[in-house]
């Protein structure tokens, strides 16, 4: 009895050993790849050998300018092969993604003799040879493929942009069109990500030029499988838009995020297209963008980008913030991809700058939450410690805004109505810590009954954090 007894305690000495090990072998990484002249990583996805696949642009290698640069490496970021792809002119991958048959599916751009720059979608196997490809563009120096996913059929689903309008295509595991739309035939347009979402439809996120050699602003629209549009979306608020991501949440809504008004900025949308909350972070650069993001098993978010040095941040799906964390190290590092791992950690790719004439491509693993040797927490924020909600919203005659403050802060709250204009400052002083209330009665600040329509509500902090929800004031009905 004894001895069995022993034996089962070594049992599980060895169970809990075992799995410490297996935690510890959780490894983190930090790569570089580097040739003579500037190379940058757009796009990381994991691998079905627990490697991982990185597809950027060099003009260290190739045949001339800028090609693109597909590099294979084991799981512990160690390069396996590296591909180059493209022409004497400019080429450059923007998104990569592994397909069910073990090779690889590229979206990139190609510089095409008197088309100046198309879109160019490729296919290759296991070891980057060429299978297929297709290229598409216009006659206008305005295409491009920005996005590329596979769909449960072994298909791929293509964003993009052909003479200035915004692309999208569908295209089989053998490079034969299965059918493509251009959008907005009125409006230049472009687009930058897609993603699956609720219902076996496709969100996109782009850029809008509502007035013709006017600004852009950030763009949404929602497609059948089939490429039918179903909806469109412009904040026509925020001058020079760029949204560079769109993932989904756990509720078939969406969370996409880019820049606004030249600030680092994240927008969380329900399943209907209705904002549930928004966020623009303090500028920190001439270019802060929020550039990828993951969804977490949790609801949570884990999004990176370069408005720090190695920028990343933890949003739940409330959206306050959990955790900050920037590179501590000599060497700027800036984020343009994130993926979760099989073992839960995080992969990232994007381009440090040891110099302004000299840029790697990096790889770089962390854990889950963000953490790694030369990268440390950045909590020094104020921020809004929960989303900005409006009740009610439609509303008729009043509605009540509620927020809560992490610590006192000097605040604006002001409403604007659909084209950006200011009509009413509801709040602009100092405000106490806590949970917070104020009352809009759906006026102008003369007094003048607002008419029905949709109108934004925006928090702006002292230290530079905004949040915009939007409203719906209906029309009275009078008797």
């Amino acid at each position: 009895m004894k001895n069995s007894k022993l034996i089962k305690t070594c049992l599980q000495f060895f169970a809990v050993v075992m799995i410490t090990g297996q935690l510890f072998a959780q490894n983190t990484f930090y790569k570089t790849f580097d040739g003579s002249g500037n190379d940058v990583g757009f796009s990381v996805a994991t691998t079905l050998d627990g490697g991982y696949v990185v597809v950027g642009k060099t003009n260290s290698y190739g045949a001339g300018d800028y090609d693109v640069w597909l590099l294979k490496t084991d799981a512990n970021g160690d390069s396996l092969w590296t591909k180059t792809y493209g022409g004497s002119g400019f080429d450059e991958g923007r998104c990569v993604q592994q397909t069910s048959d073990g090779g690889f599916i590229v979206a990139a751009n190609t510089n095409v003799p008197g088309h100046y720059v198309d879109g160019w979608v490729f296919k290759t196997d296991a070891n980057g040879i060429i299978e297929w490809d297709y290229t598409f563009g216009g006659e206008l120096n305005m295409d491009g493929a920005s996005f590329v996913l596979e769909d449960d059929e072994g298909n791929f689903i293509v964003s993009g942009t052909v003479d200035g309008k915004s692309h999208i295509f569908k295209i089989d595991g053998s490079g034969n069109i299965i059918w493509e739309e251009s959008y907005f035939s009125n409006n230049y347009s472009g687009t930058t990500s897609i993603c699956p979402i609720a219902d076996n439809r496709y969100a996109v996120v782009g850029s809008f030029q509502i007035v013709s050699a006017g600004a852009w602003y950030p763009n949404m629209f929602i497609i059948e499988s089939t490429g039918e549009l179903v909806t469109q979306l412009t904040w026509a608020q925020y001058e020079g838009g760029i949204p560079n991501f769109v993932i989904q949440s756990q509720d078939g809504g969406m969370l996409f995020g880019g820049a606004w008004t030249g600030a680092p900025a994240l927008m969380r949308l329900g399943p209907t297209g209705m904002d549930v909350w928004e966020y623009i972070y303090p500028q920190t650069g001439l270019y802060s963008y929020m550039n990828s993001a993951v969804l977490n098993d949790d609801g949570s978010f884990v999004v990176v980008g370069n408005w720090e040095s190695g920028a990343m941040l933890e949003i739940n799906d409330s959206g306050d913030t959990l955790w900050t964390r920037k590179q501590q190290n000599d060497e700027a590092v800036f984020y343009t991809s994130a993926q979760r791992t099989s073992d839960n950690s995080l992969i990232m790719t994007g381009y440090g700058k040891p110099s302004a004439t000299d840029h790697q491509i990096v790889l770089v693993k962390t854990y889950r939450d963000g953490s790694m040797l030369g990268i440390d927490v950045n909590n020094g924020l104020n921020r809004i410690s929960a989303a900005m909600q409006i009740s009610p919203n439609p509303f008729n005659i009043s509605t009540s805004i509620r927020f809560k403050l992490q610590n006192t802060d000097f605040v604006e709250l002001t409403v604007s109505d659909a084209n950006g204009r200011t009509i009413r400052t509801l709040v602009k002083k100092e405000m106490p810590a806590g949970n917070q209330r104020v009352s809009w009665d759906g006026k102008t600040g003369n007094g003048s009954e607002c008419p029905g329509g949709i109108y934004f509500v925006t928090l702006r902090l002292r230290s530079g954090l905004r949040q915009t929800t939007r409203v719906v004031k209906l029309s009275r009905v009078r008797f």
